[in-house]
């Protein structure tokens, strides 16, 4: 500081001194246009909200992700959170302009497209658009003309929703325009009827907004950031503003394992086997393994002990009919008797249960 005021001081003292080979010498000529590098007639530039230090590299990727421009796209850094973006074709600038507002690290993105003569790093970056929604327009209001006027008096009206007057009746309506994010936003507009002089409210909720201030209505910070906390007295802060005038965002739920889900409620179907809701057969408790089985008379299960015993003393009564009826055996195919001992086909049983009824008569 101390070098460059010394400096303006030389300046001022010896600057007045006329020295006649300055006087006499210089060039004249005639101006010429720069070559800036860039093609003026698709360029934004534009600054971030509140940012500190941004990735540019980072950034332009993830840019041009979201914009995905058909001729490819620019980005050259102009200063500190000072960029210019140039697109190469008036299809993927107008997609930019008509879809903004963008972020980046839910950063706002404030841009402006750059006119012939512009000087990109001077440009005032102080304007944003946004759709904001009408609530409680009456009967006899709900036009074009009205809608515009309303968007004039929230900002700069820019365009209306096509499907404003396509329905009987909406909840509201919707217009684009541009606000001056200096100025405080609007709440609410007070709109009187001529034939009875009566009037009414048109509320404002405005979507994908920035951080705004409840305080003081400006975007770009908070109410504990508020400069009006420094000159007002705690107790006689008002928050006229709040969150009643953002739309709430609608979350669009990825079910991406709705196939596999089940509701876990079991429904009964006509031939006695669970369902879930899914329609799908439930799996009983204990699944893969062999059910208890149980007396004709009794609802109590059968001991594994007596299951043991029953299975033994067939297979013994199966084999002692074949020691006793070999002829009974001879000509049948080897399908009908098992090598294992002591296991015989159902088929061979009947006939040897046949036989002992025989010997017993």
């Amino acid at each position: 500081m101390a070098s460059s005021s010394a400096h303006r001081d030389i300046e001022e003292e010896f600057g007045g001194i006329m020295l006649e080979d300055e006087e006499m010498g210089g060039l004249s000529l005639a101006a010429e246009e720069e070559d800036e590098g860039f093609d003026v007639r698709w360029c934004l530039v534009g600054r971030f909200l509140n940012a500190g230090v941004i990735d540019t590299q980072e950034m332009q990727h993830m840019m041009a992700f979201l914009w995905k421009p058909g001729k490819g796209l620019y980005v050259k850094e102009l200063g500190k959170n000072l960029f210019l973006f140039q697109f190469y074709h008036e299809i993927d600038i107008q997609r930019v302009i008509a879809g903004s507002p963008w972020t980046f690290e839910r950063k706002q993105l404030i841009f402006h497209r750059l006119r012939e003569g512009d000087n990109p790093r001077s440009v005032c970056l102080n304007k944003l658009d946004l759709w904001v929604q009408l609530f409680d327009l009456q009967h006899g209001f709900r036009s074009q003309s009205v809608v515009q006027s309303i968007g004039n008096y929230v900002g700069r009206f820019v365009d209306s929703d096509i499907n404003n007057f396509s329905r009987v009746w909406r909840e509201f309506l919707r217009v684009r325009v541009t606000v001056d994010i200096d100025q405080p936003l609007k709440r609410r507009m007070k709109i009187s009827r001529k034939d009875n002089n009566e009037w009414f409210w048109v509320n404002f909720k405005y979507e994908q907004v920035p951080t705004f201030c409840f305080i003081c209505g400006i975007i770009g910070h908070s109410e504990r950031f508020c400069p009006k906390l420094f000159d007002t007295p705690l107790e006689d802060i008002e928050k006229p503003y709040g969150v009643f005038m953002r739309v709430a965002p609608r979350r669009q739920k990825n079910l991406i394992g709705a196939q596999w889900l089940r509701s876990g409620k079991v429904e009964q179907t006509s031939h006695g086997a669970g369902r879930d809701a899914a329609g799908e057969a439930a799996t009983p408790t204990g699944a893969g393994t062999r059910p208890t089985p149980r007396h004709a008379d009794s609802s109590s299960p059968i001991p594994e002990t007596n299951l043991g015993r029953t299975s033994r003393d067939s297979a013994v009564t199966g084999a002692r009919s074949v020691e006793e009826d070999p002829g009974g055996v001879q000509g049948r195919s080897g399908a009908d008797f098992s090598g294992e001992a002591g296991t015989v086909s159902g088929v061979n049983l009947g006939r040897e249960n046949r036989a002992l009824m025989k010997e017993g008569g």
